[in-house]
């Protein structure tokens, strides 16, 4: 239940300096670590008074025009290159194998749905200081208790604040699409707040509306019928006829203008206001001490959007967003997130990550899903996996890869801090803890690599992106995962025919250092389709003698060609050429990040790919969030009509493990990569946020940036469809949707499916 703030809230809003340095001691009441914390309160005091800058310079937008982003034609191009028909199946086969045996899938899922409620909040505090009486009756439903009647005055203060309160259009239905939703205890807890709000402001006698576990039901009034004439056609009369009939009423019945409207046209041409009549009505009556108070559509429409809110804060707000139902019919992101997975890329291994301290509630979400989701995709027409199936087809029909929670834990977590730098204190005289953003689980990407030894990649997916099961999306899905691991084995190629020409210089000093590997020269034309074609001809001419053939593999060659592809810094020669082939081991050691972006439609704004200048003034190419950028460079590249014509990304593929030499005769299970050299501090957030009614802010780091920069990795954007695009940033993204809508229908059946 919501309660009240404490006087310690209060406290803190009226004196926030008396708060202003750390408490070690609230610190470790909360678990949470103190130099950790105090670095994240320094940096955020030198930002919040302009010592430090924490946006980045935007040099220009990635497109693929200048090759900062590859086209989804040419992606599918370089996927399907050279695959004859009759090779698909054999392709298809070790992509499959790949995916099963040596990928797994993560979902960052320790988000709060704080953010995802901020707009239903926001209308609540609105609501509750216009009418600050709803938020005391709301209460004394939510406690049971009984409530003499209002005053009639204070009924009124309710009813015009109501009035005076202009609903938004994702408002203005909110009560409907609650009404819509299948979670049954929803529904009724809406509906019995509603109606027992109602009867606290509109009735004198409020004593039957109090009661608890009572059904409400609305009081209709005594029924009275017009004359038959007036009642059936209002609009072919004037407004002395229609008031002659209203003299027939009887004395006796307490009819207020409100309880009807008349829809008139005067068809001699004189007009009749029906509104302005009400209203000078409503402002000649005096009402009596006693008398009852009624609501318009407006203000019971805004009353009933004020209940559904309530109960959608009560009981949603806490919870991760991954636990938060998305669909009509109460399915969790969770729940339809699982069941893409297991449709759409079902890989050897998936992991959750859960909030801290909310490891086994994600648990115990699994275990029951886990039991309910393989039956829905089983097909009654389909043999496979079936006792019928002969032995060639009797295969599972789900994989192996079971799934994991991890924990981003409070090691992971900081704190939420007012806009003075000063902590913020919860009405219990806390500090708030928060995620310090999913960019702190490059620290525990080596424990999944250890966990998983046979994963050599990873594919991410946001926990809030629902595309649905259909077979299309799996086939979109399946290009850029291609693409991927087509330019990994390439890599891995270049990366072992480097590296042997320097160990053996090493082993033997007087050895040259020529690259005359034919399979490194392959791979490097391989992956030279993804570029210019121009770039292309001129690097792999380096590699040829004057007659055309094949000579040695040129180091020059690599640095023109996949320095445009990853956007390395300009190739610089040293008087060591042993130096020079050992920068370019390096180069090519950094793992490959594969993201795929969207491209934006008209009235589009957010983050995107961009190119940009760090301090030390290396030009980067940058998965860049709106809040790195400047309030200049984010109307420029980042608004409505911005220069950047793509979305940050929506789906990612990376490396765990590089090195892998699955191409040898004596294979190498590979190197896990040095996770530590990715949590780069010149990519930390100043997050600004709006909790509980106040703006925070809080330090944060984002994962996409931090594995999605050039300058610490192979970065690479490609384009894919839109249909893969489908976030949800807000509650109504959510509401009216379900299972037919999001393209559920075929694997999750709806109870009033047939």
């Amino acid at each position: 239940m919501l309660k009240r703030p404490s006087d310690k809230s209060f406290a803190q809003d009226q004196e926030p300096s008396a708060h202003a340095t750390l408490s070690e001691t609230l610190l470790s009441e909360a678990e949470l670590n103190f130099s950790r914390i105090s670095l994240h309160h320094k940096r955020i005091k030198a930002a919040l008074s302009d010592e430090v800058k924490t946006t980045i310079p935007i040099v220009g937008a990635c497109t693929t025009n200048n090759g900062g982003i590859v086209s989804w034609k040419a992606l599918v191009r370089f996927v399907t290159a050279g695959i004859s028909p009759q090779s698909r199946r054999f392709y298809g086969s070790a992509f499959k194998f790949w995916r099963d045996h040596h990928v797994v899938s993560c979902i960052p899922a320790a988000g709060a749905a704080s953010r995802f409620f901020s707009g239903v909040q926001k209308f609540v505090l609105e609501v509750e200081r216009l009418a600050p009486q709803l938020k005391e009756l709301t209460d004394i439903f939510f406690e049971k208790k009984i409530r003499t009647a209002l005053p009639s005055q204070e009924r009124r203060q309710i009813q015009m604040a109501l009035l005076n309160i202009k609903l938004e259009a994702d408002f203005a239905d909110l009560y409907e699409k609650i009404e819509a939703h299948r979670f049954h205890k929803i529904r009724k807890a809406t509906k019995d707040l509603h109606l027992s709000l109602k009867n606290m402001i509109s009735k004198t006698d409020v004593s039957a509306s109090t009661v608890p576990g009572l059904t409400l039901e609305p009081q209709e009034e005594p029924p009275y019928e017009f004359p038959p004439s007036v009642a059936r056609f209002p609009w072919l009369y004037t407004e002395q006829e229609v008031s002659t009939a209203e003299t027939e009423i009887p004395k006796n019945l307490n009819i207020q203008p409100q309880h009807f409207s008349i829809r008139q046209a005067d068809t001699r041409g004189t007009g009749f206001d029906w509104l302005s009549r009400l209203e000078s009505e409503s402002s000649s009556a005096k009402p009596t001490e006693l008398s009852d108070v009624f609501l318009t559509s407006h203000e019971d429409n805004v009353l009933a959007s004020y209940s559904a809110a309530k109960i959608l804060l009560l009981n949603f707000a806490t919870l991760p967003k991954a636990l938060v139902p998305t669909t009509n019919e109460g399915d969790s992101f969770l729940n339809l997130k699982l069941t893409e997975q297991l449709r759409l890329f079902p890989c050897s291994a998936n992991i959750l990550v859960s909030p801290a301290g909310q490891r086994s509630k994600f648990e115990a979400e699994l275990n029951v899903l886990g039991k309910r989701l393989p039956s829905a995709f089983l097909n009654v027409f389909d043999l496979e996996g079936s006792s019928f199936a002969p032995s060639w087809l009797n295969q599972e029909k789900i994989p192996k890869g079971g799934w994991a929670v991890i924990e981003q834990g409070k090691d992971l977590s900081t704190i939420r801090f007012q806009m003075d730098g000063s902590p913020f204190i919860d009405e219990k005289g806390c500090y708030s803890p928060v995620a310090a953003g999913h960019g702190e689980l490059v620290h525990i990407l080596g424990s999944i690599a250890t966990q998983f030894p046979e994963a050599e990649c990873m594919h991410l997916r946001n926990i809030d992106n629902i595309i649905g099961t259909s077979t299309t999306r799996s086939s979109e899905l399946a290009v850029p995962a291609q693409a991927f691991r087509i330019v990994r084995d390439s890599l891995e190629i270049l990366r072992a025919a480097v590296e042997d020409i320097i160990l053996a210089h090493d082993a033997h000093e007087k050895r040259t250092l020529i690259l005359r590997n034919m399979d490194a020269f392959k791979a490097l034309q391989f992956v030279g389709n993804l570029v210019d074609p121009t770039l292309q001809s001129e690097a792999l001419g380096k590699c040829l003698s004057p007659q055309g053939k094949f000579n040695a593999v040129a180091r020059e060659a690599i640095h023109l060609l996949l320095g445009n592809l990853f956007h390395w810094e300009p190739d610089t020669q040293t008087t060591s050429t042993l130096a020079d082939w050992q920068r370019t081991h390096e180069l090519l050691t950094r793992p490959l990040s594969v993201f795929g972006v969207v491209r934006k439609e008209v009235g589009d704004m957010g983050g995107g790919p961009v190119f940009s200048k760090l301090p030390d003034g290396q030009v980067i190419k940058l998965c860049m969030e709106m809040p790195h950028a400047s309030p200049e460079d984010s109307r420029e590249y980042f608004g409505p009509k911005g220069r950047a014509t793509h979305f940050n990304p929506v789906l990612v593929f990376f490396e765990l493990k590089t090195h892998c030499r699955s191409f040898t005769s004596a294979p190498q299970p590979g190197k896990a990569v040095n996770f530590s050299h990715l949590f780069d501090d010149r990519f930390w957030l100043l997050t600004k946020r709006e909790y509980q009614g106040k703006p925070v802010c809080y330090h944060e780091t984002v994962l996409y940036e931090l594995i999605g920069n050039s300058a610490t990795t192979n970065l690479i954007f490609v384009e894919v469809p839109r249909a893969l695009f489908n976030p949800h940033k807000t509650i109504f993204d959510s509401l009216g949707q379900d299972r037919r809508s999001y393209g559920f229908d075929e694997t999750l059946k709806s109870p009033d499916s047939p």
